[in-house]
């Protein structure tokens, strides 16, 4: 039997801002559903943890980085969690023997830890703010609200520059967290990736917020998180004489959470078809070109990198997407030199595929950033969004490859994209042959090949895990 715990704080990894959830196109009913335990069958715990995340003043200004967001709380049918884990009741949907409960929010607490700021040490004081996740989505997100008692904020202090930086109560204006459903009924649990934009703060004192580059107050802040977080519900233990305490759970007592619509618990999880399969909870990402240049092209005009790597992050054993950030060197555009600058873009990709068949991959970048491409009076970007509008969300189509044997495996991974949206700027692209505007005629192709490593640990042999794909 595990050890009974108290809640500590369900981890989001989100300086200043967090996660909303969302699936799909919106709905009029979607809740958070979970089954439900014995001691107490109105309650559950809910708790979370995700991996590394980072607010940004502005797109493509100097990152606020935390290596480990917790959060904790409860849900009920109203949607409200009270701190520190303390019980509130649900409603009940189901039939007896298999209870299930609805809650159209969840309400938690964040804990940041082990956080920096150009290499500068920071900390951050959550008491009387909590993060309130609606069931509702709009698009592919649900919105996040940043919620305090009255006086209260978000305190981000950095000791070492003098300065501390409020986020007050709000609802930053854009993205939210993308969230899918995983695992079975019985246990299942959702992931969450946090993409957030439009997030307010206010710094001081003025004068040396000034001198470090960060605004006295500023709209513009976002947030993501660099992998999914993890988000599980528990039977709730408290007995009348844990009354004011946190919520006590046992780590084997793991519930079903999932969300999804309508109020009744006929709507459960499903197994993703595929997943990346990793030998270790938590691992660091490198890729590395394999084989040929990386070649991206623009209507025919070659962008050509000799040097193409990737870094990422991964928590769970088996999620179902993976992300990497994209660093290119040694380019050439159309036989002249160019430089290719990442202002807050990742590749997402999807496991979902057959060995033989391709899957797709999306873009996902910081309000305002793209892939930027710098030729001689030639400028070129590669975003996820033209206007009002998503672009390079389904690209096709990637292939991957196990290597090696267990329990180090490799994953190849071979990308024939087609389709690409970019947009050309300056006169020099249409010297090269690249009109000026919009377009969506680009391609990519390449391959790399990608290693884990346990997290935080140092990439070579001695810390190397395992990484491959999984089918059914």
């Amino acid at each position: 039997m595990a050890t009974k715990l108290r809640t500590l704080s369900l981890a989001v990894l989100a300086v200043l801002a967090a996660s909303a959830i969302g699936t799909g196109a919106a709905h009029a009913e979607t809740f958070f559903h979970s089954h439900v335990g014995e001691v107490n069958p109105d309650k559950v715990i809910i708790t979370g943890e995700g991996g590394e995340g980072r607010f940004r003043f502005k797109p493509g200004s100097a990152p606020l980085t935390c290596e480990k967001l917790v959060l904790e709380g409860t849900e009920d049918t109203e949607g409200r969690t009270s701190d520190k884990g303390e019980s509130q009741a649900f409603t009940h949907t189901g039939e007896a023997g298999v209870k299930t409960i609805t809650a159209t929010s969840l309400t938690l607490t964040p804990t940041f830890t082990n956080c920096e700021f150009s290499g500068f040490e920071f900390t951050v004081d959550t008491e009387g703010c909590h993060y309130r996740l609606t069931a509702e989505t709009t698009g592919e997100h649900g919105r996040l609200h940043i919620d305090c008692e009255t006086g209260k904020a978000i305190r981000v202090t950095v000791p070492e520059l003098g300065v501390t930086m409020s986020i007050g109560p709000q609802t930053p204006s854009g993205g939210g967290v993308h969230y899918t459903n995983n695992g079975e009924t019985s246990n299942g649990d959702i992931k969450a990736q946090a993409t957030v934009s439009g997030i307010s703060f206010a710094c001081a004192p003025a004068i040396l917020c000034g001198i470090i580059g960060i605004p006295v107050s500023g709209s513009e802040g976002t947030y993501e998180s660099g992998s999914e977080m993890t988000i599980k519900a528990f039977e709730d233990l408290n007995t009348p004489e844990d009354a004011g305490k946190t919520g006590v759970y046992e780590e084997d007592k793991q519930l079903g959470l999932w969300h999804g619509e309508g109020e009744g618990g006929e709507e459960e999880p499903s197994s993703p078809e595929h997943t990346f399969r990793s030998t270790a909870k938590s691992v660091d990402l490198t890729g590395a070109r394999s084989g040929g240049e990386h070649v991206l092209s623009f209507g025919g005009v070659g962008l050509k990198c000799a040097g193409a790597a990737f870094a990422g992050y991964q928590a769970g054993e088996t999620p179902d997407q993976m992300t990497l950030t994209p660093e290119y060197s040694d380019c050439t555009l159309g036989g002249g030199e160019a430089e290719v600058v990442n202002e807050g873009c990742d590749f997402i990709f999807d496991s979902d595929t057959e060995l033989e068949a391709g899957a797709p991959v999306r873009l996902d970048c910081n309000e305002g950033g793209a892939l930027k491409v710098k030729a001689p009076f030639c400028t070129i970007d590669v975003g996820d969004r033209h206007g009002e509008s998503s672009v390079n969300q389904a690209l096709l189509e990637v292939e991957y490859a196990n290597e090696g044997s267990a329990p180090t495996e490799d994953l190849l991974v071979k990308a024939s994209l087609s389709g690409i949206g970019y947009v050309a700027t300056n006169a020099g692209c249409e010297v090269l042959g690249i009109g000026k505007g919009t377009h969506s005629n680009g391609t990519y192709s390449g391959w790399a090949t990608v290693r884990a490593y346990e997290h935080g640990k140092s990439h070579n042999a001695e810390h190397q895990v395992g990484v491959r794909i999984d089918t059914p």
